[in-house]
Parts: structure tokens; C-alpha cells; sequence
């Protein structure tokens, strides 16, 4: 374990009291601690990617001996989790040579869920957009390691491959070849199990094939099972909050924890990111927010509506400018002009009952706006834009 610790500012209210860094690679990293103008103090606590797992206050400094304000029975707190996909994050592109130079954009990015242990054969293509032949491969996430010592990596491949563990090669085999990879070591300590995982791959002509495989300390090789991998996203599945309830009818007053959950599910391929619905107080009142995306132009995934908690009259509908769609009879700058693609073009409130109405200049800024049939309200630049 590293501990530093520093002040980094004059402790004024609402400002940065002090910051204390108390790093466990195994678990997680605390950072920052805030005061605020009442005194009381609020902690973040962080995974070993920087993602809060979870936050203490605001909470009389007394609460704050340890690294959490457990020291007060019912300081208000929040825990955070994340989606535990298995697999790894993947990104693909036309052209066996990306990891000898920089390829450009990737093409297709999706998850390649479960362990990596694909024989495509000669063909078809992996992923659709994707060629049979002379294509590349990245993938990124976590690794978990099941306990210490020395692993030996190593690959099925054809064609070339190279693995990173926490950015340092361990497999370099980037040649034209159908065999197993020389053996890489990997020394795994205690509290560092979770370690940073990164694979190339390019495939040129004929067969294909990845898998990737370990021998753990003690025990036979084996295909890396898919539960040792995560693609790491960061997607938030469940926040749980715990804040107090005074009741001042009993002497001395009661204090009741209230909990409230809310979880997040997501739509499609996780490497969208897109929020399917949210669902507030999960295990009360269920308060339901659920997102709908639109399924034109292929492969661009705008939300076309959102529906509130309540069941009656809570949908809002949102609609976009299209490819070579010019802007309506309105304002100066606007009216005539193309407008850019996927520019939000109208929303529509819950019931239908009133809708807005936008429309831009050639750069993209605004320079209409109206709700239903009123008049359009304009917006000028002068010409410092």
C-alpha cells in the first residue's frame, strides 16, 4: 500500500480541504475529501480505473477517522456498480496492418463477449462490415487473475498477434504463421490481481484464428475463460443511496436509514453506451424512464423519445434534420438553408400538446426557434460570430 498525503488548498468553505490519496492497487483509491461552509466533509472513493464505487457525506468531520464515514452509524452514502459484461471491447478495421502504424478511425466497434476463442475459418467476415481477409483487431478491458504467481500467456493464432498486459508486451508473435505463440510471463502479486488488458491482431489471407490462452501457477493450460475478462466501460448498472430520517416524535429522535436504488440498463451493444431505461427507486416505487433511439440512418442511434414514470401522456419525441433537408420558411440565415444532419428539428411534449421548433445557419448555430404555430423567434450574429 502507498499513502500520500498533501493539503491543497486554504480550507475555505466549499473548497478542497485537504486531499488525502490512499492507494490499494488491489481494491481502490480514495481521493479528495471536501469541506463544506457547514463543516461537513464528503469523501469519493475510486476504483483502480478512477471510477467512483463509492461517496460519504456530507457528514460531520468526526464521521471521517477511517477512509469512510463509517465512524457515524448513518452517514449518508452511495455505492456504485458497474456492468459486469465479460468479454472485451473491440474495434476493427480493413487492414492487417494496425499495429505497425496508425489505420485511422476503426470501422466497427462492438463486444466481443466471452473468452477469445474465435476460429472463423476462411470466412465468412467476423463482424458484418468487416472483410474476411486482411483485416485487424484491437481489443481492450480488464484481465482478472484467479490467484498469484507466474502465468504463462500464450496464442492459437493466424495470423499475427501481440498481447499487452498494463501496456507492456508480454506476446510478440506479428508474423504470417498458423501455430501457438512463444510463452509470455505475467508475475502476479497479492492486491493487484485486475490488471489492464490489451490484444492486436491482423489476419491476412486463408484461415483465421484467435484464441487466447494461460497456464496459472501449478495447474494444465487452458483457453482464458470469458469471466476473467471485462471490456471495462465504466456503464453505471446500480447506484444504491442510504441517507438518514430523523423522526423528533420520540425522545431521543429515531433515526431510520432510507435506501433508494436505482438501476440502468442499456440498449443494443454495450459499446454504445446507450441507455435503455432507468428505473429510480427500484425496489419502491419503480419510477420507469425508458428511451427509444431511431433506426435511420444504419448505424446512427438518436433517442426518437422518452417516456416519463408516469404511464399517461409522458412520452417527449424528438425529431432530426435528414441528409440534404433544408430549413423551413423562418428566420434569416435559416429559412433555405441545408441544414446539418441529425440537428435536433423538433421535440414534442408529452400529450402532443405543444412542439418546438429549430432551425440553423450553414455553421450549424441556431437562429430560429418557435413552439407550435407562433411566430418564429430569431437569432442574429454580428460578425465576431
Amino acid at each position: 500500500m502507498r499513502v500520500d498525503q498533501g493539503v491543497w488548498a486554504q480550507p475555505q468553505a466549499g473548497l478542497i480541504e485537504s486531499a488525502r490519496c490512499i492507494t490499494d492497487v488491489s481494491v481502490r483509491v480514495v481521493l479528495g475529501r471536501t469541506k463544506d461552509a457547514a463543516g461537513r466533509k464528503s469523501t469519493a472513493i475510486r476504483d483502480r480505473r478512477g471510477r467512483v464505487i463509492e461517496t460519504w457525506g456530507p457528514a460531520p468531520a468526526s464521521c471521517f477517522a477511517g477512509l469512510n464515514g463509517s465512524g457515524c452509524t448513518n452517514a449518508p452514502r452511495t455505492t456504485t456498480e458497474y456492468t459486469g459484461i465479460t468479454g472485451l471491447a473491440s474495434e476493427w478495421w480493413n487492414d492487417p496492418t494496425v499495429g505497425q502504424h496508425h489505420a485511422g478511425a476503426p470501422l466497427v466497434h462492438n463486444t466481443m463477449t466471452g473468452a477469445v476463442d474465435y476460429n472463423w475459418g476462411s470466412g465468412p467476415p467476423p463482424v458484418t462490415g468487416i472483410n474476411a481477409e486482411n483485416f485487424s483487431l484491437r481489443m481492450t478491458g480488464d484481465i482478472t487473475f484467479p490467484s498469484v504467481g507466474t502465468y504463462f500467456m500464450r496464442f492459437k493464432q493466424d495470423d499475427g498477434v501481440r498481447l499487452y498486459i498494463d501496456d507492456k508486451v508480454v506476446v510478440d508473435s506479428w508474423i504470417d504463421t498458423n501455430s501457438f505463440s512463444l510463452n509470455g510471463s505475467v508475475d502476479v502479486a497479492a492486491g493487484n490481481l485486475t490488471r489492464r488488458i490489451r490484444i492486436d491482431y491482423y489476419e491476412r489471407t486463408g484461415l483465421a484464428e484467435l484464441q487466447l490462452r494461460w497456464t496459472p501457477p501449478g495447474q494444465a493450460e487452458a483457453v482464458v475463460p470469458g469471466t476473467a475478462l471485462s471490456p471495462a466501460y465504466g456503464l453505471v448498472r446500480k447506484e444504491t443511496s442510504v441517507d438518514t430520517n430523523t423522526t423528533v416524535a420520540t425522545t431521543p429522535a429515531t433515526i431510520t436509514p432510507l435506501t433508494s436504488d436505482t438501476v440502468t440498463t442499456y440498449w443494443g451493444d454495450p459499446s454504445l453506451g446507450l441507455v435503455d431505461t432507468v428505473t429510480v427507486d427500484n425496489g419502491g416505487l419503480a419510477l420507469l424512464t425508458d428511451y427509444e433511439y431511431a433506426t435511420t440512418p444504419a448505424g446512427v442511434r438518436r433517442v426518437s423519445s422518452r417516456s416519463m414514470p408516469s404511464n399517461v401522456n409522458t412520452k417527449w419525441m424528438y425529431a432530426v434534420y435528414g441528409d440534404n433537408e433544408v430549413g423551413p420558411a423562418s428566420c434569416p440565415g435559416g429559412a433555405g438553408v441545408r441544414q446539418v444532419p441529425g440537428s435536433l428539428k423538433a421535440k414534442t411534449h408529452p400529450g402532443g400538446t405543444q412542439t418546438e421548433s429549430y432551425v440553423y445557419d450553414l455553421t450549424g448555430r441556431p437562429v430560429g426557434y418557435r413552439k407550435n404555430s407562433d411566430p418564429w423567434t430569431c437569432t442574429t450574429y454580428d460578425a465576431r460570430g
